[in-house]
């Protein structure tokens, strides 16, 4: 699906059709939200509080501090409180699951209207609306907000070329196109400056980040010659370092900065049971079939999931997993050079 065509265009004016029907809504991203999660949840909630509808921002994690920025009067919540929906919207989840404890809130008889751009969305919502050639969440609001011709404000326009710039990895991965250029330009056009957001969201880190990096990146591991680099942070280290978890969003990029290296993983211990894996690739290989084995998701270059085991069995397991998936790389790329020669 394509945000241009007239199907999509059909399926959005559909989507504002249920949001002018209600005047209660929710607005819900996944667990340990990020720039396209959070970009998206409050350009979208400027949008319909411009309609004077009553709407609650709910994530059952903390906001990363880089983040902040985009919601200065804290109207992201942590939990539905006295406040009763008539209509959820679930944006950037994959599955409903995705929301954490939040799922439990949400009635079983409830409207759900799901946005999102992950290949593998459940369609789980009453209203669906999967646009997987959508670089970022992101993006597919801002199609949303064009097509209620919506007049945008700087706000909503920070918000919206945060979530794109970071599900983009600054315009750098695959997922980057003419379209996603395009959209960030309209916003420049608005008022968004590029280098203050940079400035908020790769410049801001504290001294502890920092030193944390830089520990971590001391002792990473690298595997199959080269190829696979991977990196661990314990909850000891987050507290020799004065870190938390939210602070240690992009170090995972790092690994593929070694020249050679084709997957990357980051193992983060939140827990004494529980353990956030992140992953990256290169190039074609599709990492995201590693994350769906443990019950995660994401792209094919960018993925993850959360395990409730210790460490050490967690990486264990995924080490094999993903060695597995690079001989079997390996094995398809000389197959390849071998036919061309014949």
């Amino acid at each position: 699906m394509t945000a241009d065509t007239s199907e999509s265009s059909d399926e959005l004016k559909q989507i504002l059709g249920v949001l002018l029907k209600k005047d209660r809504i929710a607005i819900l991203s996944h667990i340990d939200p990020d720039g396209d999660s959070m970009g998206s949840q409050v350009a979208l909630g400027n949008f319909l509080e411009s309609l004077e509808k009553e709407v609650l921002l709910v994530n059952q994690d903390q906001i990363p501090s880089r983040y902040r920025f985009l919601d200065p009067h804290k109207r992201v919540k942590r939990s539905f409180r006295a406040f009763r929906p008539d209509l959820f919207v679930v944006l950037e989840c994959s599955n409903l699951s995705r929301v954490g404890k939040l799922k439990e809130k949400i009635p079983s008889e409830s409207t759900i209207i799901n946005i999102d751009h992950h290949l593998d969305n459940t369609l789980f919502g009453s209203v669906n609306y999967l646009d997987t050639q959508a670089s970022a969440t992101g993006e597919i609001i801002y199609d949303l907000l064009r097509c209620a011709d919506y007049t945008f404000d700087l706000n909503t326009a920070l918000a919206l070329y945060t979530a794109i710039l970071t599900d983009t990895g600054r315009f750098s991965f695959s997922n980057t196109t003419p379209r996603t250029l395009a959209t960030c330009a309209q916003l420049i056009q608005i008022g968004v400056d590029p280098k203050f957001i940079n400035d908020q969201l790769y410049f801001s880190h504290s001294e502890g980040c920092l030193r944390l990096l830089g520990n971590v990146l001391e002792n990473l591991e690298l595997l199959d010659r080269g190829r696979y680099c991977s990196l661990v942070i314990t909850r000891q280290l987050l507290k020799d370092f004065g870190a938390n978890p939210q602070d240690t969003e992009g170090f995972v990029d790092y690994t593929l900065f070694l020249n050679g290296v084709v997957v990357g993983a980051l193992f983060l211990e939140t827990s004494p049971k529980r353990v956030r894996v992140s992953l990256r690739s290169q190039s074609s290989l599709d990492i995201s079939a590693v994350a769906k084995l443990f019950g995660g998701g994401g792209h094919r270059n960018a993925s993850g999931f959360i395990l409730n085991q210790d460490l050490h069995a967690v990486k264990t397991a995924a080490d094999q997993e993903i060695l597995r998936v690079l001989e079997h790389d390996c094995r398809k790329k000389k197959k390849a050079k071998e036919f061309v020669r014949k």
